[in-house]
Protein backbone atom coordinates (compact mmCIF):
# COMPACT_ATOMS: atom_id res chain seq x y z
CA UNK A 1 0.00 0.00 0.00
CA UNK A 2 2.83 2.15 1.04
CA UNK A 3 4.14 1.34 -2.25
CA UNK A 4 1.47 2.11 -4.40
CA UNK A 5 1.13 5.82 -2.79
CA UNK A 6 5.18 6.39 -3.03
CA UNK A 7 4.46 6.30 -7.00
CA UNK A 8 1.27 8.17 -7.11
CA UNK A 9 3.22 11.26 -5.07
CA UNK A 10 6.31 10.40 -7.38
CA UNK A 11 3.96 11.25 -10.56
CA UNK A 12 3.33 14.60 -11.89
CA UNK A 13 -0.11 16.16 -12.31
CA UNK A 14 0.13 16.64 -16.18
CA UNK A 15 1.60 13.15 -16.39
CA UNK A 16 -1.99 11.99 -14.30
CA UNK A 17 -3.69 13.40 -16.46
CA UNK A 18 -2.02 12.46 -19.74
CA UNK A 19 -2.92 8.92 -18.50
CA UNK A 20 -6.46 9.69 -17.46
CA UNK A 21 -7.23 11.14 -20.90
CA UNK A 22 -5.52 8.31 -22.50
CA UNK A 23 -7.59 5.84 -20.56
CA UNK A 24 -10.66 8.21 -21.42
CA UNK A 25 -9.46 8.31 -25.42
CA UNK A 26 -9.62 4.73 -25.02
CA UNK A 27 -12.83 4.11 -23.07
CA UNK A 28 -14.62 6.78 -25.90
CA UNK A 29 -13.43 4.71 -28.78
CA UNK A 30 -14.14 1.18 -27.74
CA UNK A 31 -17.81 2.76 -27.11
CA UNK A 32 -17.75 4.66 -30.63
CA UNK A 33 -16.51 0.85 -31.92
CA UNK A 34 -19.44 -0.35 -30.22
CA UNK A 35 -21.59 1.92 -31.32
CA UNK A 36 -20.22 1.75 -35.12
CA UNK A 37 -21.13 -1.82 -35.30
CA UNK A 38 -24.03 -1.74 -33.15
CA UNK A 39 -25.21 0.86 -36.26
CA UNK A 40 -23.80 -1.35 -39.07
CA UNK A 41 -25.14 -4.58 -37.73
CA UNK A 42 -28.90 -2.76 -37.12
CA UNK A 43 -28.66 -1.22 -40.54
CA UNK A 44 -27.29 -4.69 -42.17
CA UNK A 45 -30.31 -6.44 -40.11
CA UNK A 46 -32.79 -3.70 -41.56
CA UNK A 47 -31.57 -4.18 -45.01
CA UNK A 48 -32.23 -8.16 -44.57
CA UNK A 49 -35.05 -7.26 -43.60
CA UNK A 50 -36.10 -5.45 -46.16
CA UNK A 51 -35.23 -7.64 -48.27
CA UNK A 52 -37.04 -10.69 -47.06
CA UNK A 53 -40.54 -8.63 -47.41
CA UNK A 54 -39.41 -8.22 -50.83
CA UNK A 55 -38.61 -11.81 -51.15
CA UNK A 56 -41.82 -12.75 -49.69
CA UNK A 57 -44.08 -9.92 -51.78
CA UNK A 58 -42.43 -11.48 -54.86
CA UNK A 59 -43.07 -14.96 -53.92
CA UNK A 60 -47.05 -14.21 -52.37
CA UNK A 61 -47.32 -12.24 -55.84
CA UNK A 62 -46.12 -14.83 -57.85
CA UNK A 63 -48.44 -17.52 -56.03
CA UNK A 64 -51.50 -15.24 -56.52
CA UNK A 65 -50.91 -15.26 -60.15
CA UNK A 66 -50.25 -18.56 -60.64
CA UNK A 67 -53.59 -19.29 -58.62
CA UNK A 68 -55.12 -16.52 -61.32
CA UNK A 69 -53.58 -18.33 -64.08
CA UNK A 70 -55.04 -22.02 -63.07
CA UNK A 71 -58.59 -21.13 -61.73
CA UNK A 72 -58.48 -19.24 -65.32
CA UNK A 73 -57.35 -22.47 -66.69
CA UNK A 74 -59.56 -24.82 -64.81
CA UNK A 75 -62.50 -22.51 -65.31
CA UNK A 76 -61.61 -22.71 -69.49
CA UNK A 77 -60.76 -26.45 -69.03
CA UNK A 78 -64.26 -26.84 -67.68
CA UNK A 79 -66.34 -24.33 -69.63
CA UNK A 80 -64.53 -26.25 -72.57
CA UNK A 81 -65.65 -30.19 -70.91
CA UNK A 82 -69.06 -28.63 -70.59
CA UNK A 83 -69.55 -27.61 -74.48
CA UNK A 84 -67.81 -31.17 -75.64
CA UNK A 85 -70.45 -32.96 -73.60
CA UNK A 86 -73.46 -30.78 -75.09
CA UNK A 87 -71.86 -31.13 -78.88
CA UNK A 88 -71.30 -34.98 -78.07
CA UNK A 89 -75.01 -34.54 -76.63
CA UNK A 90 -76.12 -32.65 -79.73
CA UNK A 91 -74.60 -34.24 -82.39
CA UNK A 92 -76.63 -37.65 -81.78
CA UNK A 93 -79.72 -36.14 -81.52
CA UNK A 94 -79.87 -34.32 -84.62
CA UNK A 95 -78.35 -37.43 -86.19
CA UNK A 96 -81.46 -39.01 -84.44
CA UNK A 97 -83.57 -36.32 -86.07
CA UNK A 98 -82.02 -37.10 -89.55
CA UNK A 99 -82.91 -39.97 -89.80
CA UNK A 100 -86.61 -39.48 -88.52
CA UNK A 101 -86.86 -36.74 -91.24
CA UNK A 102 -85.02 -39.34 -94.10
CA UNK A 103 -87.59 -41.92 -92.73
CA UNK A 104 -90.43 -39.06 -93.67
CA UNK A 105 -88.58 -38.14 -97.02
CA UNK A 106 -88.13 -41.31 -98.40
CA UNK A 107 -92.04 -42.40 -97.53
CA UNK A 108 -93.92 -39.48 -99.28
CA UNK A 109 -91.10 -39.57 -101.83
CA UNK A 110 -91.76 -43.25 -102.57
CA UNK A 111 -95.63 -42.84 -102.51
CA UNK A 112 -95.03 -40.16 -105.59
CA UNK A 113 -92.65 -42.10 -107.66
CA UNK A 114 -94.73 -45.06 -107.66
CA UNK A 115 -97.94 -43.54 -108.37
CA UNK A 116 -99.66 -40.30 -110.23
CA UNK A 117 -101.37 -38.13 -107.94
CA UNK A 118 -104.62 -38.23 -109.58
CA UNK A 119 -104.17 -42.25 -109.05
CA UNK A 120 -103.24 -42.58 -105.43
CA UNK A 121 -105.94 -44.31 -103.59
CA UNK A 122 -107.96 -43.72 -100.33
CA UNK A 123 -106.59 -46.77 -98.91
CA UNK A 124 -102.96 -46.18 -100.06
CA UNK A 125 -103.14 -42.88 -98.48
CA UNK A 126 -105.04 -43.68 -95.29
CA UNK A 127 -101.46 -46.45 -95.33
CA UNK A 128 -99.72 -43.56 -95.99
CA UNK A 129 -101.07 -41.99 -92.79
CA UNK A 130 -101.00 -44.59 -90.49
CA UNK A 131 -97.05 -45.41 -91.09
CA UNK A 132 -96.42 -41.81 -90.42
CA UNK A 133 -98.03 -41.77 -87.31
CA UNK A 134 -95.68 -44.92 -86.39
CA UNK A 135 -92.32 -42.54 -87.32
CA UNK A 136 -93.49 -39.39 -85.37
CA UNK A 137 -94.66 -41.02 -82.53
CA UNK A 138 -91.15 -43.22 -81.79
CA UNK A 139 -89.58 -39.84 -82.52
CA UNK A 140 -91.37 -37.86 -80.48
CA UNK A 141 -91.69 -40.29 -77.62
CA UNK A 142 -88.29 -39.39 -76.74
CA UNK A 143 -89.06 -35.97 -76.43
CA UNK A 144 -86.10 -35.39 -79.14
CA UNK A 145 -86.65 -31.96 -80.51
CA UNK A 146 -87.07 -30.30 -77.12
CA UNK A 147 -83.52 -31.53 -75.57
CA UNK A 148 -82.30 -30.19 -78.99
CA UNK A 149 -83.68 -26.66 -78.61
CA UNK A 150 -82.48 -26.24 -75.21
CA UNK A 151 -79.09 -27.87 -75.82
CA UNK A 152 -79.11 -25.48 -78.63
CA UNK A 153 -79.00 -22.67 -76.76
CA UNK A 154 -75.07 -22.72 -75.74
CA UNK A 155 -74.16 -22.76 -79.31
CA UNK A 156 -75.46 -19.46 -81.45
CA UNK A 157 -74.39 -19.81 -84.74
CA UNK A 158 -75.35 -23.42 -85.08
CA UNK A 159 -78.80 -23.01 -83.13
CA UNK A 160 -79.08 -20.53 -86.50
CA UNK A 161 -78.75 -22.95 -88.50
CA UNK A 162 -80.36 -25.49 -86.86
CA UNK A 163 -83.79 -23.13 -86.84
CA UNK A 164 -83.80 -22.45 -90.47
CA UNK A 165 -83.31 -26.24 -91.04
CA UNK A 166 -85.81 -27.40 -88.87
CA UNK A 167 -88.27 -24.41 -90.19
CA UNK A 168 -87.83 -26.44 -93.81
CA UNK A 169 -88.73 -29.43 -92.37
CA UNK A 170 -91.62 -28.66 -91.10
CA UNK A 171 -92.69 -27.23 -94.13
CA UNK A 172 -91.76 -29.41 -96.54
CA UNK A 173 -91.39 -32.32 -95.32
CA UNK A 174 -94.20 -32.53 -91.95
CA UNK A 175 -97.04 -30.24 -94.10
CA UNK A 176 -96.49 -30.28 -97.85
CA UNK A 177 -96.90 -34.23 -97.90
CA UNK A 178 -101.07 -33.75 -97.34
CA UNK A 179 -101.50 -31.01 -98.99
CA UNK A 180 -100.17 -32.64 -102.35
CA UNK A 181 -101.98 -35.57 -101.40
CA UNK A 182 -105.07 -33.36 -100.83
CA UNK A 183 -105.42 -34.82 -97.14
CA UNK A 184 -105.94 -31.29 -96.39
CA UNK A 185 -106.58 -27.84 -97.31
CA UNK A 186 -105.28 -24.71 -95.90
CA UNK A 187 -108.22 -21.86 -96.04
CA UNK A 188 -106.94 -19.99 -92.94
CA UNK A 189 -104.67 -16.81 -93.68
CA UNK A 190 -102.18 -17.48 -90.50
CA UNK A 191 -101.09 -20.50 -92.51
CA UNK A 192 -100.62 -19.38 -96.10
CA UNK A 193 -96.88 -19.65 -95.60
CA UNK A 194 -96.97 -23.20 -95.70
CA UNK A 195 -99.46 -22.93 -98.52
CA UNK A 196 -97.76 -24.90 -101.58
CA UNK A 197 -97.61 -22.01 -104.57
CA UNK A 198 -99.77 -22.68 -107.80
CA UNK A 199 -96.95 -23.51 -109.98
CA UNK A 200 -95.17 -25.48 -107.39
CA UNK A 201 -94.39 -29.13 -109.12
CA UNK A 202 -93.36 -32.94 -107.75
CA UNK A 203 -89.69 -32.65 -109.23
CA UNK A 204 -88.91 -29.55 -107.26
CA UNK A 205 -90.43 -30.80 -104.10
CA UNK A 206 -87.98 -33.59 -104.61
CA UNK A 207 -85.35 -30.99 -104.90
CA UNK A 208 -87.03 -29.27 -101.10
CA UNK A 209 -86.68 -32.43 -99.66
CA UNK A 210 -82.89 -32.83 -100.30
CA UNK A 211 -82.44 -29.48 -99.47
CA UNK A 212 -83.53 -30.79 -96.00
CA UNK A 213 -81.19 -33.16 -95.83
CA UNK A 214 -78.42 -31.47 -97.40
CA UNK A 215 -79.23 -28.38 -94.49
CA UNK A 216 -78.82 -31.41 -91.27
CA UNK A 217 -76.02 -32.56 -92.82
CA UNK A 218 -74.67 -29.42 -92.48
CA UNK A 219 -75.89 -28.92 -88.71
CA UNK A 220 -73.71 -32.31 -87.76
CA UNK A 221 -70.73 -30.59 -89.62
CA UNK A 222 -70.65 -27.26 -87.69
CA UNK A 223 -71.37 -29.52 -84.61
CA UNK A 224 -68.09 -32.02 -85.51
CA UNK A 225 -66.03 -28.32 -86.55
CA UNK A 226 -66.85 -27.14 -82.94
CA UNK A 227 -65.51 -29.96 -81.61
CA UNK A 228 -62.55 -30.15 -83.31
CA UNK A 229 -61.71 -26.30 -82.12
CA UNK A 230 -62.38 -27.00 -78.69
CA UNK A 231 -60.13 -30.09 -79.09
CA UNK A 232 -57.60 -28.25 -80.08
CA UNK A 233 -57.75 -25.29 -77.61
CA UNK A 234 -57.73 -28.05 -75.21
CA UNK A 235 -54.30 -29.36 -76.28
CA UNK A 236 -52.51 -26.42 -76.25
CA UNK A 237 -53.20 -25.46 -73.36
Amino acid sequence: MNNMLEIFNDVTPDALLDFIGAVITIVISSMLAVWTSYMMTKKSLKADQENLEKQIESELSNIKVQYMFEQKRDSINYLNQFKLEKLAELYELVGQFGRYNTQLSMQIELLLRENKIEEISDALKENFKEEREKIEKNFFDRNTMRTITIKMSYFTKIKDKWNRVSSLHNKFVAHYPDEILRLVEIKNPEFFDLKIPEDYTINRFFKDLKVVRTGISDVLDDIENEIGLIMNRMEKH
